[in-house]
């Protein structure tokens, strides 16, 4: 048993998964993705890679419409709701924090 691998990665994926606000339905798919994306023995191509990091794009952005739709208590809907001097981050900045956070 790899304790790194078998038990630290998919707790600590897990974790930043709730805190973030991803539904725990999908969770083994943002473990997958963040897994394939930054395993160093997984030797990807360039187009594997680049549609992986799409997908898991495209998912959060999905994601930051429904949390500024409907706001839970989570780290994207704080961030969604952030506002300072009458600006809020935008879908950009979001997304980057979201990328951030499982690397």
């Amino acid at each position: 048993m790899d304790l790194i691998r078998d038990y630290a990665f998919p707790l600590l994926i897990n974790v930043i998964s709730k805190m973030l606000g991803i539904p725990s339905e999908r969770q083994s798919l943002i473990h997958e993705w963040s897994e394939m994306l930054t395993s160093t023995g997984v030797h990807l191509q360039e187009n594997t890679r680049h549609l992986l990091t799409q997908m898991f794009t495209e998912y959060l952005l999905q994601l930051i419409a429904e949390k500024r739709a409907n706001p839970q208590n989570d780290l994207i809907s704080q961030l969604v709701l952030i506002e300072e001097s009458g600006d809020r981050l935008n879908e950009n900045e979001l997304l980057y924090a979201g990328l951030v956070a499982y690397q």
